[in-house]
């Protein structure tokens, strides 16, 4: 299967289209172990408009780890839990504007993502990553020295409070911040090594990073406004355009991700997420 596989980088930083798998008819360990390969090198792989039901959504995510359970706040597909339906439009707009990882304000976030797109605006609802490795190595050397000795506080609450409000759902934030204080608020290293690479990359995001704990808040204010230019700038970007039944891949430990809330039509994405790579 090795051999069928095609791989077209789609940036000189991150992302590559990946063609020649049909998932649904199964992949061998050799495919695979390429595939996880692949994922590691371009961190973003997006797969046009595979052969993928459901099921075989739920079978490729547990082939890269063990998957987390269903989520308490999204609503899942009949019999199949682990795939998180994401649903926006009229009713609920787009509350994810932001560079951040998923769920870094748990005290072990999850290392990977598959996303399928099911339903989409007749333009619109692009999704961007940035490769938070490519940042770190691309900073001054007294400058990584200084972050290695840092760590950040990731705030649920800070993420969503805002457009929560904008959208008035007074509800759905009352709830986010009844959690346990554990469940929606942690410190994190803000330079991080990946479990299976070795490799360091920057853990700062423009949502739920709220200041760094060692800092006084003017110096940490000021130092995550230079990083986030840095998370800004489109050379360590790509951006999916996507087709109903595309799936894209990324690695949760080493990306950023923003969903474009450029559209107010039904959207609808479904989303199987694994908490810990096997082997990590």
């Amino acid at each position: 299967m090795t051999e069928s596989i095609r791989v077209t980088p789609l940036t000189g930083c991150i992302g590559a289209r990946i063609e020649g798998i049909d998932f649904d008819a199964g992949i061998d360990d050799a495919g695979f172990a390429r595939l996880r390969d692949e994922l590691m090198r371009y961190k973003v792989l997006v797969f046009p408009r595979p052969s993928l039901s459901p099921a075989a959504h739920v079978t490729l995510g547990a082939r890269f780890g063990e998957l987390e359970p269903r989520h308490p706040d999204y609503p899942t597909i009949d019999g199949l839990e682990n795939i998180m339906v994401i649903e926006n439009g009229p009713e609920r707009p787009p509350d994810n504007e932001s560079w951040h990882k998923d769920m870094t304000f748990l005290p072990h976030p999850p290392h990977c993502s598959l996303l399928q797109a099911k339903v989409l605006p007749a333009r619109g609802g692009d999704t961007m990553f940035a490769n938070m490795a490519a940042i770190l190595e691309d900073l001054s050397p007294p400058l990584r020295d200084l972050l290695q000795q840092l760590t950040v506080v990731h705030d649920q609450v800070r993420g969503f409070a805002p457009t929560l409000l904008d959208n008035r759902e007074y509800e759905r934030l009352e709830n986010m911040r009844a959690k346990p204080e554990s469940l929606r608020r942690n410190v994190h290293p803000a330079v991080g090594v990946h479990p299976l690479t070795g490799d360091a990359y920057l853990g700062v995001d423009c949502c739920f990073v709220s200041h760094f704990v060692e800092l006084e808040r003017n110096e940490s204010d000021a130092l995550l406004g230079l990083l986030r230019d840095l998370i800004r700038e489109p050379r360590y970007q790509v951006r999916v355009a996507w087709q109903a039944d595309d799936l894209a891949i990324w690695d949760n430990v080493s990306t950023l991700h923003y969903a474009v809330g450029d559209y107010r039509e039904y959207r609808r994405m479904q989303r199987v997420t694994v908490s810990r790579y096997h082997d990590a």
